[in-house]
């Protein structure tokens, strides 16, 4: 499954706007936050909500931080969060604003075991755009950039890896029930692809 393939949307528009448990920027603290992001134009708010959540909640793993946080407002009471509760932040800012924005997948070879990569897309300028903010690291370096590719993980088909080019309004359901399931990051088990594979 070719990387490059335009995303498609799966869900009706408004539901990429929509306030949800993972994505609750009714909570006050996303609230707070989200009104703290400035900007003249949807594209200054979106750039400065992806770098918000790239630069200043680390991902899990490279904090070393053992909660597993699931929604937006539990990544900012955290400090941290792996890839999918990062997405839930960054979907939540941008809904609060407007925008657009939904979750796609990657399923991702770890030295032969398959784990599931979440990161979002934004609906701008008549488009789906893919924009990972995972957090740069000593081999991850993404910046903001509509014209880059902004993943922050590329796939290999020759690993048997995939990018899913569809983007979901709501997180996958197994990434839920892992979130939900594991209070201790040493002990979670992550997903190995979506509940629903797509062929």
């Amino acid at each position: 499954m070719s990387s490059d393939r335009p995303l498609i949307a799966v869900n009706p528009a408004e539901e990429y706007l929509r306030c949800t448990e993972a994505v609750d920027f009714d909570d006050p603290s996303v609230i707070g936050m989200a009104s703290s992001i400035g900007g003249s134009s949807e594209l200054e708010v979106l750039r400065r909500a992806f770098e918000l959540v790239r630069d200043r909640f680390p991902h899990s793993r490279d904090a070393g931080g053992e909660e597993v946080p699931f929604s937006a407002s539990d990544v900012i009471r955290t400090g941290h969060g792996l890839c999918y509760a990062k997405s839930h932040l960054l979907a939540a800012l941008l809904r609060y604003h407007g925008i657009p924005a939904g979750f796609c997948y990657q399923r991702l070879n770890d030295d032969g075991t398959f784990l599931l990569h979440c990161y979002n897309a934004v609906y701008v300028d008549g488009r789906w755009v893919r924009i990972d903010a995972r957090g740069n690291n000593d081999s991850v370096h993404v910046e903001f950039d509509l014209g880059a590719d902004m993943r922050a993980i590329k796939t290999d088909e020759a690993l048997g890896e995939k990018d899913y080019p569809v983007v979901f309004a709501r997180p996958d359901p197994g990434v839920i029930r892992a979130l939900r399931t594991y209070r201790s990051l040493s002990q979670m088990v992550l997903p190995c692809d979506l509940s629903c594979p797509l062929s």
